[in-house]
């Protein structure tokens, strides 16, 4: 076992020597249009590999609202019944009631009832 861990660590060490020196003799044997281009070249790729780590992000996640807080919606008017039976004459009781209780049923976007509170 340490006789593989003796030639891994060999090999590393050969690697780690041998790395400084390519890029050395890449860069002397490179000429100008060459080193331009691979310059152009990793700005695209490591721009390519950004864009698709934000898309991916952006595309695999959702904006949820923080638990707790305060909900606060302003009305106009000035309510006077907090009861939901007596609220049908005045527009800010009406609306205040719509906030505070749920009803069996409500209208969705397409104006089609749907349950609220209601199941079945």
């Amino acid at each position: 076992m340490e006789k593989k861990n003796n030639k891994l660590s060999e090999k590393v060490n050969i690697f780690l020597k041998l790395t400084p020196l390519f890029f050395r003799k890449l860069e002397e044997s490179l000429g100008l249009k060459e080193r331009i281009l691979i310059i152009i070249s990793l700005f695209i790729f490591f721009g390519a590999f950004a864009w698709q780590a934000i898309n991916f992000y952006l595309s695999n996640t959702e904006i949820v609202p923080a638990r707790g807080g305060t909900y606060i919606e302003g009305i106009i008017g000035k309510p006077e019944y907090l009861n939901p039976v007596l609220a049908k004459g005045n527009e800010a009781d009406s609306s205040l009631s719509e906030i505070i209780y749920s009803g069996l049923m409500k209208y969705d976007e397409n104006n089609q009832l749907v349950n609220d509170i209601a199941s079945g």
